[in-house]
């Protein structure tokens, strides 16, 4: 197994509110990665999954940008085509990765990774936003 891969230049909503939230973004972001919000300076920061806090997804960045840029995001219940390659099985739940906007099956979670679910896959290239950040560490 291997992280999914997101054609940037495909993502969109399928489905969902137009706009979920505007945020700033701290670093540069590519569209369908997750991200979440560090209160320190009020950015948006892409995830990871090896400290807690960083695996704390809390939406979905449906515009690119980068440090100080403001993006468009998409929280729960909004369905995100993230193109026709990205190896997803429908059925399958998705994980925040070990890289900076990595999103990985459930078989890539590794010991020492923090869980934070991303979301399910309900069709081809689709991922329905389910974001679970349960701060359960894989023993």
């Amino acid at each position: 197994m291997a992280a999914i891969t997101i054609t940037a230049a495909d993502v969109k909503l399928t489905l969902g509110p137009i706009i979920q939230s505007l945020a700033t973004f701290g670093e540069a972001v590519t569209q369908g990665q997750p991200v979440r919000l560090d209160t320190s300076d009020t950015k948006h920061y892409l995830c990871k999954n090896d400290v807690e806090a960083e695996a704390a997804a809390e939406h979905l960045a449906l515009t690119p940008g980068g440090d100080a840029d403001l993006g468009v995001l998409v929280g729960q219940g909004a369905k995100v085509y993230l193109g026709a390659a990205t190896g997803m099985v429908v059925g399958d739940s998705y994980y925040v990765g070990p890289n900076d906007g990595e999103i990985v099956p459930e078989a890539d979670l590794l010991t020492g990774d923090y869980v934070t679910r991303v979301g399910i896959c309900v069709a081809a290239g689709v991922l329905e936003v389910d974001i679970n950040a349960t701060g359960v560490l894989v023993p």
